[in-house]
Formats: structure tokens, sequence, C-alpha cells
């Protein structure tokens, strides 16, 4: 009996070896051909409000370029719902030590106020910002790693009641691109979108009661197990 258990015992810790060793691995793998490409996202990238926001809520979105060879100038073009939101102000945070571009550095449309907005048609906005290094010629230190702009939002409207309102934070355009200190565009950049998002409050339990749901079998399952072993 003690034999039985003690295989079972070591049959488990083999699974569960093998399970840590092969999820570092593909961990290692996607961190290694992520590190390779230069990154344009969002932060955060899905901004969602519950039924009871209300109308004039405001909320930010920081766009951050990550693994970035040197960078000369920055575009963003972010396409959005302008029926249900709008975007009110903008900064190139030079403030802020994770700021992408070392100074001095220009910006256009001139922050905060002038953010670049066009109305394309019903429910199709943009705004258009861009950074560069500024001088004359500009010369190093260049952009690297960190935050490009913020973006201020209003909320201008509501879902119906149990309904739910949302739209895409999108920046994925060849209108968004990132530019080197001899100003041609930065190849293989990955641009990823956003969502926004009001939600019903009871979709929002209905979420969190499936992730308890989820961890209390995940816990019970495991339980049994033990209890098996212990019998064995």
């Amino acid at each position: 009996m003690i034999n039985a258990q003690s295989k079972a015992r070591n049959v488990l810790m083999w699974l569960l070896a093998f399970t840590l060793v092969a999820g570092t691995s593909t961990l290692f793998i996607h961190s290694t051909l992520a590190s390779e490409s230069t990154r344009i996202y969002l932060d955060p990238s899905d901004p969602t409000f519950p039924m009871d926001t209300t109308v004039g809520t405001k909320f930010n979105v920081t766009v951050w370029v990550e693994n970035a060879p040197d960078i000369g100038a920055a575009q963003v073009n972010l396409y959005f719902n302008d029926s249900i939101i709008r975007v009110t102000r903008w900064w190139a945070p030079y403030w802020d030590a994770n700021f992408f571009m070392p100074l001095p550095y220009k910006a256009l449309p001139a922050p905060p106020n002038n953010v670049g907005y066009i109305h394309v048609g019903p429910g199709n906005g943009y705004v258009k910002i861009g950074v560069q290094k500024a001088g004359e010629p500009p010369v190093a230190p260049w952009g690297h790693n960190g935050t490009i702009a913020i973006f201020e939002f209003n909320i201008t409207a509501l879902p119906p009641e149990g309904g739910q309102l949302s739209c895409s934070l999108h920046i994925n355009t060849a209108t968004t691109f990132l530019l080197d200190p001899v100003a041609d565009e930065i190849p293989g950049v990955t641009k990823e979108d956003g969502t926004y998002t009001i939600i019903p409050e009871f979709q929002l339990v209905i979420l969190l009661s499936v992730f308890i749901a989820s961890t209390t079998a995940v816990v019970l399952l495991r339980k049994r197990v033990i209890r098996k072993l212990n019998y064995v």
C-alpha cells in the first residue's frame, strides 16, 4: 500500500514537473519572440465602466512603446466611436520619467487642448498627434521605450437599460508609426488596439461568479486527488 501511494505521488510529481517545464518553456519562447518586436499599445487597453457611470465621466488612456530602437519621431492615429466618447485633451508627458523622448521635443498639434480631432462619419472619428525630437538639426539622445502620449476621454452617451456600449480604440493603422533618427519608418512595429465598454452590472456579477466557480472547481478537484492518494 505504501509502495502504491509512493508510486502515485511520484507520477503526480512527474506530471507537475512536466507541466511546469512545459509552461516555463512556452513563456520563455513567447517572451523571446515578443522581445524581438517593437510594440505600441494602450494602457489601459480595455477601459470598462459599470452601468451607473454618468455622462461627463472622464478617463485617460496612455500610449506606450516598448522594445524600440532609436526613435526620431512617433505618430499616433486613434479611431473611436465619437457618438459615445470624445477625446477632450492630450499630453506629451515630458514631466514623467517614462516619457519616451528626451528633451528637447516637439508635439503637434499643440497639447493639451488641440487634439487634432476629425469627425469622419456617424459613429466614427479620430485624433492624430505626433511627437518628435527637436533641434536644428536634432541630435542624440533619441527616443526609447516609454510613454508617447496620454489621451483624456469624455463619456458622452450611456447604453439603454440592460444594454451595453462599446467601441474599438483603434491604433493599428498605417498612420500610426515610428520614425528612426533619419526619418525612415521603423518596420515591423506591432500596434495593439484597445476596447472601451460600458457593461451592465449583472454582467460584471456573472463574470465574477464564473471566475469564483472556476477557482472553486480547481480547488475541489485538487482536494479529491489528494484524498484519493491518501487512501491508496
